[in-house]
């Protein structure tokens, strides 16, 4: 295994000749890519540990994936071998494309996360890779974080694996000309701020501990976890999925965007939201709830539903 930086323009990641220090990819191997754009096409990128970062949006390096089974850990966070720097370092921005499929089977991370070192994850005795900012709550915070995914017309982003979104940090995911999804079938942990700005579809589970805003439709089959989190929904109607409100001693909020809700009425694990007679959201929790945990609120042209830390009462 060795280390392997992107040679700063346009190329083919396959191609080694676009890698500083030419030769052959291996298995293991630490790429960096802070600059330029890596295409990949019809094959699977398997066992390297890959950090996707530039130090500002507008230079932002870019993965474009057509037909694409990433096998590799991926994280959107600056790296060094040594000593950890300290925590006035630059953001880190990355882009992606998505055309086709592209399958996620591993680690992905936006920001520092306590998954974010290649060593610690696949338990081998790997050379010591460490984030720029280590684990703290502390001030000052690390340094945030960016991925913006597009997903092309017909393409669909599937995760089988972990999305980590770390405090401070932003994934965003969007489809052009509503002709994309959101498919997934592993883990998707916010601290930070994701959004979802296409349909999503499978039987994954998103837990929300930061912020997680539903732009489009949500099926059924996904499972919300609300562990002290705020859970945005553009159209609640849509969503069709399954909120478990997990009892950390933390209140969760769950946002109706554009609503206006007037009362609700619960039934076991059902939770209708109305506005007078007009229902304007049905939500299924994955236990009974009681209504004593629920408060309403509408301001900033929204409708607002606080849950407290035992909503349920089973």
């Amino acid at each position: 295994m060795g280390q392997r930086t992107w040679f700063g323009g346009i190329g083919e990641f396959t191609n080694i000749f676009d890698w500083v220090s030419p030769g052959p990819l291996t298995s293991g191997d630490f790429l960096t890519i802070s600059h330029g754009i890596v295409r990949a096409s019809e094959e699977v990128i398997s066992g390297y540990h890959i950090v996707l970062a530039g130090p500002t949006d507008n230079s932002a390096p870019t993965l474009v994936l057509k037909n694409v089974v990433l096998d590799s850990d991926l994280h959107v966070q600056p790296y060094r071998i040594g000593p950890i720097s300290n925590p006035n370092d630059a953001p880190a921005h990355a882009r992606m494309t998505v055309a086709g499929a592209m399958v996620n089977n591993e680690f992905m991370t936006v920001g520092f996360s306590p998954m974010s070192n290649p060593a610690q994850l696949s338990g081998q005795d790997l050379p010591v890779v460490e984030p720029l900012v280590p684990p703290q709550t502390s001030w000052p915070p690390p340094p945030p974080a960016s991925l913006n995914v597009t997903v092309r017309p017909g393409g669909v982003m599937i995760n089988g694996g972990t999305v980590n979104v770390a405090q401070f940090s932003t994934l965003n995911i969007r489809d052009v000309r509503d002709a994309g999804m959101f498919l997934n079938n592993g883990l998707v942990t916010s601290y930070g701020t994701t959004e979802f700005d296409l349909p999503v579809s499978g039987n994954g589970v998103f837990t929300v501990r930061g912020n997680v805003e539903f732009g489009d439709s949500v099926d059924a089959g996904s499972v919300v976890y609300l562990d002290g989190g705020h859970l945005v929904l553009d159209k609640p109607m849509e969503f069709l999925g399954t909120i478990d409100h997990v009892r950390s001693g933390l209140n969760s909020t769950i946002e109706l965007k554009g609503a206006h809700v007037t009362s609700f009425a619960v039934d076991d694990s059902k939770l209708n939201l109305l506005n007078g007679q007009q229902l304007v959201a049905e939500l299924d929790f994955s236990e009974p709830i009681s209504s004593p945990t629920i408060s309403l609120s509408n301001h900033d042209g929204s409708a607002f539903v606080a849950l407290d830390s035992y909503v349920s009462v089973s």
